[in-house]
């Protein structure tokens, strides 16, 4: 399996891949690469600003977490040019960041749209 993103009004949410690759990374940033059309998502520390918490709270189990953010959401949709009654999922890649940890690269081009 693959580390994926579903968008969906107004949310986001990952699958437990992207969790298991990046193991213990609880917070992370999203860095959107306008020209290129990529996502990426970056580990970081609760304290940093724009820290999001993408896993749940239980500390036994790591789950995904729905993530709602509707500004977030929203410049993706309107940068894509999608249609906001779809779903759309796109599948990433890990790659070595440039701070030597783990990233995930979300090809926002390679989409997958669902009514």
């Amino acid at each position: 399996m693959e580390p994926c993103i579903t968008f969906r009004k107004p949310a986001v949410k990952f699958n437990a891949v992207c969790l298991k690759r990046l193991e213990n990374v609880d917070y992370v940033l999203f860095i959107i690469c306008s020209s290129e059309k990529r996502l990426i998502i970056e580990p970081c520390e609760s304290y940093e600003r724009d820290a999001i918490r993408w896993s749940g709270m239980n500390p036994d189990k790591r789950t995904p977490k729905t993530i709602t953010c509707h500004e977030f959401y929203r410049r993706i949709i309107n940068h894509m040019q999608w249609n906001d009654d779809y779903r759309y999922i796109v599948f990433g890649k890990i790659t070595a960041g440039n701070n030597g940890k783990d990233v995930i690269v979300f090809d926002l081009n390679s989409f997958h749209e669902h009514i």
